[in-house]
């Protein structure tokens, strides 16, 4: 999911009351219910541009991309002094493989105003064009301001890996963010039954138990247990077993044993792993889309004070 940013409405208004209701029902998920009070807004101030976009990002999370980009460009052409509105627009670009044009705009939106969320679009962007020498800066000027940046910390690390650094390098920025994010606190004692001959419990953690190139790689050893092992699935992104047939052919192994963790916060999720007696964790997604490394965080306060980052997992 795109890291779009919302923004709340600057004045008083009846527009603005409207943009404001339109607000709470999208950070809530209720996306007809945002796009019904953003369009009262804009019956009422047809050229109130960041209640264009905040609508342009309600269409972007239904899915309806080619909308969101007719609707954020129309924010653009109303105000030229809000960088997060062309920061938004590069970014749904980039979810159209409109590459050139999402370049651009994510360049325009950080010349506009240097920030940890202008950076963080234009270092995706130029990754996913190829240009990982150029976004690997980008992410560190994010991480000396902010360490524990839960998206640039992992991302720092998979472009990395697109360059010709050294084994020494890849490891330094690995250390660099495990030193930021490691846990600091006391480790609970692990109470599982020691009997040898008794089944194993085995947990895997992924975003991608569904039709993906890595479920195609771990698919082989998850789906093919003997009975001496229990698999236990964590499912950190939301997927659908009618849609995908692979999701159900995972869900169908697992069973009861199946879970889905992506509205837990970490220290959930482990209370749960622990409830299930796990006696080994394996993590099946490190760095990439719904990994769960880093400390996770669905709402934060952007460097611009007007603004907000929400990072969306499509539940939401």
């Amino acid at each position: 999911m795109q890291p779009y940013v919302l923004v709340p409405p600057q004045g008083a208004e009846s527009a603005d009351e409207w943009m404001r209701l339109g607000l709470e029902a999208q950070v809530q998920g209720k996306f007809p219910d945002a796009q019904g009070y953003y369009q009262h807004a804009l019956r009422l101030e047809p050229r109130h541009a960041l209640a264009t976009q905040n609508l342009a990002i309600v269409f972007a999370q239904s899915n309806m991309i080619n909308e969101a980009l007719l609707t954020i460009e129309r924010a653009a052409m109303f105000d030229g002094t809000h960088a997060v509105i062309r920061m938004n627009w590069a970014l749904m670009a980039l979810e159209a493989d409109r590459i050139d044009e999402a370049l651009r705009v994510g360049r325009e939106a950080l010349a506009m105003k240097a920030c940890p969320e202008t950076r963080l679009a234009l270092a995706m962007i130029l990754g996913t064009a190829g240009l990982a020498e150029q976004a690997g800066p980008l992410y560190h000027e994010i991480l000396r301001e902010i360490p524990t940046h839960p998206a640039a910390g992992p991302n720092s690390c998979f472009v990395q890996t697109l360059t010709n650094a050294t084994p020494a390098e890849l490891l330094a920025q690995r250390q660099q963010w495990y030193q930021a994010n490691r846990y600091p606190g006391p480790v609970a004692s692990h109470g599982n039954d020691r009997m040898a001959d008794r089944v194993l419990r085995v947990g895997y953690v992924s975003g991608d138990f569904k039709r993906h190139s890595a479920a195609m790689i771990f698919g082989a050893v998850v789906l093919h247990h003997t009975p001496v092992v229990e698999p236990y699935l964590y499912s950190t992104l939301p997927v659908d077993e009618v849609a995908d047939a692979m999701t159900k052919r995972f869900k169908t192994a697992a069973g009861p044993r199946w879970r889905e963790i992506q509205a837990l916060s970490d220290e959930q999720a482990a209370t749960q792993i622990r409830a299930d007696q796990i006696d080994i964790l394996v993590d099946l997604a490190g760095h990439t889309n719904g990994g769960r490394l880093a400390p996770s965080s669905t709402t934060r306060t952007s460097a611009e004070p007007e603004t907000v980052t929400v990072r969306w997992r499509n539940c939401a």
